[in-house]
């Protein structure tokens, strides 16, 4: 019988605020931390094993024993880069246990009752902005080039991931988080994360499932606000009425113009609190009881990971604004309900 996965996730981490935000975003998922197996929880208990053991053996086979009386983690955060203990020339970069949790995954892939396996990755940064990371979170594929083993058949096994995306994709799904992130943000990737796994669930079950876009090419949506017959504010910048486009804008509505989806979240939510808080110039400012509306008709692509992004800021940033006001077309607002959040939203939006 091939093994299911879990309500469990594994948390590997020594960041106590970022576990602890963590874990009030899987409260209100149903999911919670694993905790019975110190090898795969406790960074001291990993050391001290490390430093008895000739490798990384003990920790394949802590894992295969979770899964076998668990089933799979829902998914596995772990800090992006760990110190083990071990001498330089065994573990340069800190990543000796992130690579055993990834390669573990791929050798059980191809394990008899293992078809049902989903390595589902949040990479948890440092305090310091991590380029290597960085570049793993727009293009998670590349974290196979940081794989190699003496194992020839493994090696062969990561190879031919390497040369097909789509394998790679159907058996992982890595995000990563900056260290640097505040508590507040970090809040909504993670719930972002998560209800993008509860997409990727849905995919697979229904014929008509939560779109999650993927694409890392899609630049940031703009932020753009009709001022007047003649002039408009684009991203920061005041600029004149001069297209058709521009001309169909309404006067004072916030429009929400191209991707605030999975991998643009951070930017736009951004780029929209900016604008509403600090005004769009200095003649410009928004008070707390002014009309505010915010358009996401069909200018704004958005998916499900939207929906948190959305209700997190009318919940804290947007919070004292007492006539803000979501438009949003019939499609949005049906993607918008596929996730948790939504009824935060609902008071707040107009249907257009």
């Amino acid at each position: 019988m091939a093994v299911e996965q879990s309500r469990k996730i594994l948390l590997i981490s020594n960041n106590k605020e970022k576990s602890d935000s963590l874990k009030a975003a899987l409260a209100s998922n149903n999911l919670t931390v694993a905790d019975n197996h110190a090898l795969l929880h406790r960074i001291p208990d990993l050391r001290a094993e490390l430093q008895n053991a000739s490798s990384t053996t003990f920790l394949r086979t802590e894992l295969l024993k979770f899964i076998r009386e668990t089933g799979f983690p829902y998914f596995i955060a772990l800090d992006f880069r760990i110190d083990s203990g071990l001498p330089a020339d065994l573990d340069p970069d800190h990543m000796k246990i992130l690579r055993t949790m990834l390669i573990s995954y791929i050798i059980l892939a191809r394990g008899r009752g293992f078809e049902n396996i989903k390595g589902n990755f949040l990479f948890l940064g440092g305090p310091e902005k991590d380029e290597l990371l960085t570049s793993i979170n727009k293009r998670p594929v590349e974290i196979l080039n940081l794989l190699s083993t003496q194992d020839k058949v493994v090696n062969s096994f990561i190879g031919e991931l390497k040369q097909n995306t789509t394998s790679f994709n159907r058996l992982f799904y890595i995000k990563a988080i900056e260290g640097s992130a505040p508590r507040e943000k970090f809040e909504i990737m993670a719930e972002s994360y998560i209800q993008a796994l509860s997409a990727r669930d849905q995919l697979q079950k229904t014929a008509q499932p939560a779109r999650i876009i993927e694409n890392g090419d899609h630049a940031p949506a703009e932020i753009v606000y009709r001022i007047s017959d003649h002039a408009l504010y684009r991203d920061g910048n005041i600029l004149p009425v001069e297209t058709r486009e521009d001309r169909e804008l309404l006067i004072n509505r916030f429009y929400v113009i191209g991707y605030w989806t999975n991998k643009t979240l951070m930017e736009v939510a951004d780029k929209l609190i900016a604008a509403i808080q600090n005004g769009l110039d200095e003649d410009i400012i928004f008070e707390k009881e002014d009309t505010i509306v915010i358009d996401l008709s069909e200018r704004c692509i958005l998916d499900i990971t939207t929906t948190a992004s959305l209700a997190q800021m009318l919940s804290k940033e947007f919070l004292e604004y007492t006539e803000l006001r979501v438009a949003v077309s019939k499609k949005n607002d049906q993607l918008l309900a596929q996730s948790k959040g939504y009824g935060l939203l609902k008071k707040s939006l107009i249907h257009v």
